[in-house]
């Protein structure tokens, strides 16, 4: 009867020193877990903050080259562009934005989705003032053909006196061409520095929205970008 006691006793302390034992290896495994999870955790949360911090600095950069579009542009068409802000008329061939630069446009509405919409209106107002231009230029040859028809016409009648040539027909003809053609001028001009304006309120309105992300970036790369008064104005 002892021994039956004994061996049972014997058993019960073998099943809890094995329940001790798997109890032990648990906490260890547990603990070995935790330790691996949060190590996969901490990755983890590394590599989301070093794609955010990429992705914000392609954000930046981008910004930064439409910026540099912008001034490109504004430089062109007015290379001496007045402080006071009135509008200019261009000289030359009116630009466009770059082929290059069509890639980055949709993507930098992560920044900010008015840049794409004021690069439209940007792409519409300088084919809008390239129109007004050639029609200045097309009325500003007429007006100087009639001209050159009136000092023509007279060198062709010397015999006329002052007088004369004033009621002379081809001379009153010209003259009145001449008259309405200065009109036709000033209204093609007109025209043209509305579409100027339109054009320089666009570039105003880029440069605000791009220039604190490209300032940012500039600041990383080591580069220092500054911005003419005249571009801030328009923006506040």
């Amino acid at each position: 009867m002892q021994s039956g006691v004994t061996i049972a006793t014997w058993i019960q302390a073998g099943a809890a020193a094995v329940s001790c034992i798997v109890t032990v290896v648990l906490v260890l495994l547990t603990k070995k877990y935790v330790k691996t999870t949060e190590a996969i955790s901490r990755a983890n949360s590394e590599q989301v903050r070093n794609a955010l911090a990429a992705a914000d600095r392609q954000r930046r950069a981008r910004a930064a080259a439409l910026l540099e579009e912008i001034r490109r542009i504004r430089s062109v068409l007015w290379p001496d562009q007045p402080t006071d802000g009135t509008p200019v008329l261009p000289r030359g061939a009116i630009p466009s934005v770059h082929h290059w630069l069509e890639a980055i446009i949709p993507s930098a509405a992560e920044t900010d989705p008015r840049i794409v919409q004021f690069f439209l209106r940007l792409d519409r107002s300088l084919a809008n003032l390239g129109v007004t231009m050639t029609g200045v230029a097309k009325e500003e040859q007429t007006l100087q053909q009639h001209k050159n028809g009136l000092e023509e016409t007279r060198r062709g009648h010397p015999h006329l006196s002052a007088e004369q040539f004033a009621t002379f027909s081809t001379a009153v003809d010209l003259k009145n061409a001449i008259s309405l053609g200065q009109t036709s001028v000033t209204a093609a001009r007109r025209q043209a520095e509305l579409a100027c304006a339109a054009v320089q309120a666009d570039l105003n309105t880029l440069d605000g929205l791009l220039s604190p992300a490209a300032v940012v970036a500039a600041a990383n790369a080591g580069i220092s970008l500054q911005s003419s008064p005249d571009l801030r104005e328009g923006t506040e």
